[in-house]
């Protein structure tokens, strides 16, 4: 219950964050068109650091996913939860790590991976 709270929280926040990134390009937009050229620049400023934030909160949300998805794996079947936890990290890493953990298994004459 308190998890689905905590989701719905970031949701909201996500959802306010990307609402602002979008009103400030907005009128960095119009301040452009109107030659405006000062009130753009300071308008250029705010749109980068809410893009910074929306990341920083966004990757934060990732992290806590990622962690609920492995917190949530049951105990019993170590080569049932083993494949799970691996599907978990390897969704939550950048392709190109995904890419060297595959590398590292393909160098092998055997690979222990539950199915």
């Amino acid at each position: 219950m308190c998890e689905t709270k905590e989701f719905e929280v970031v949701e909201k926040i996500l959802t306010i964050l990307r609402s602002e990134v979008e009103k400030t390009a907005e009128k960095r937009r119009v301040a452009i068109r109107d030659k405006n050229f000062p009130a753009a620049l300071a308008l250029r400023a705010e749109h980068h650091t809410a893009l910074r934030i929306l990341e920083k909160v966004s990757e934060a949300a990732d992290v806590a996913d990622t962690v609920a998805a492995l917190d949530a794996i049951g105990g019993g079947d170590p080569e049932s939860a083993h494949g799970r936890a691996d599907d978990v990290i390897l969704a939550a890493v950048p392709r190109e790590v995904r890419d060297a953990y595959q590398r590292v298994i393909d160098r092998q004459d055997w690979w222990a991976a539950a199915c």
